[in-house]
């Protein structure tokens, strides 16, 4: 894990400003500053550098699982399964135990 210490720059810039110069404010930001976006004046959001987050115990334990092929971690949203229709005068509770 790597640690330094950074001097952020506060910069203020209106919504339709940053809209329009988006890549220029992401330069910025890639450098250091942070980019407080206002509305009417008012700050309404904050764009800072990414920081890099410490591996928990919980990723290094699942890392450690999948290099061991003993786990292979998902990407992604889970797909959603398909609907199932229940006949009339059927109870889903018994379909369910039959199922198991």
């Amino acid at each position: 894990m790597s640690s330094y210490v950074a001097t952020l720059s506060l910069v203020n810039v209106g919504i339709k400003e940053l809209k329009n110069s988006l890549s220029r404010y992401l330069r910025a930001v890639r450098n250091g500053e942070v980019i407080l976006v206002t509305e009417r004046g008012r700050v309404v959001a904050e764009i800072r550098p990414r920081r890099e987050r410490a591996e928990s115990e919980e990723d290094r334990a699942l890392r450690g699982l999948e290099e061991q092929g003993l786990l292979t971690r998902g990407r992604g949203r889970p797909k959603r399964g398909q609907p199932v229709k229940v006949p009339r005068g059927v109870l889903a509770s018994k379909m369910v135990s039959e199922d198991r």
